[in-house]
């Protein structure tokens, strides 16, 4: 017999599925952007706005889920982990447009040396989709391992550039600095 609280679960995991596949899109059209030159402000805007949006639903169909159900620990753990989701799916949607608007103001970057960013990138689709694999199937502990030295990497990769920079007496002008605010961000 489904228990009431199975379908507040059900919507839960639906949001936050689809605010996955949106903060992909935002992500990888953002990095789409500085790589290629592509204005895409308005666009990762609207996907912005609404993974806020969704966020805001997320806590309120979790908070009516726990006043209304009742849940068990079991529960209330994907009940926050949903809320952490939402919270993050959101903040990937916020950097993508924070990339695209300070794309805009700085314009075209064709003399950055673009290898750490896109390098890093890398890292940070496969880690959504990881992400939104390990949501679908709740199999954290085949991943766990994986996840970890995925995070290990980013701050490497960081310091490669940063290094990279140091060595070679780079000028910190604008367009120098857009890799270390896409860097900054994901």
């Amino acid at each position: 017999m489904t228990r009431l609280l199975d379908l507040g679960l059900d919507r839960l995991q639906t949001i936050i599925m689809d605010m996955a596949k949106l903060s992909e899109q935002s992500v990888f059209t953002s990095i789409e952007a500085y790589d290629n030159g592509v204005n895409h402000k308005r666009q990762i805007h609207d996907w912005s706005e609404k993974l806020r949006s969704l966020q805001e639903e997320t806590g309120d169909l979790a908070i009516e889920s726990i006043a209304r159900f009742q849940p068990v620990a079991t529960d209330l753990r994907f009940i926050r982990s949903c809320m952490e989701l939402a919270y993050s799916f959101s903040r990937f949607g916020r950097y993508a447009y924070d990339i695209v608007d300070v794309l805009e103001t700085i314009g075209p970057t064709p003399a950055c040396d673009k290898t750490a960013v896109l390098e890093m990138a890398k890292i940070v689709r496969e880690m959504i989709l990881l992400s939104k694999s390990l949501l679908e199937t709740r199999d954290k502990p085949r991943h766990l391992n994986y996840i970890r030295w995925m995070i290990l990497l980013i701050p490497y990769i960081e310091s490669i550039y940063e290094k990279w920079s140091l060595n070679n007496k780079i000028i910190r002008t604008e367009i120098i600095q857009m890799p270390d605010v896409i860097l900054r961000h994901y």
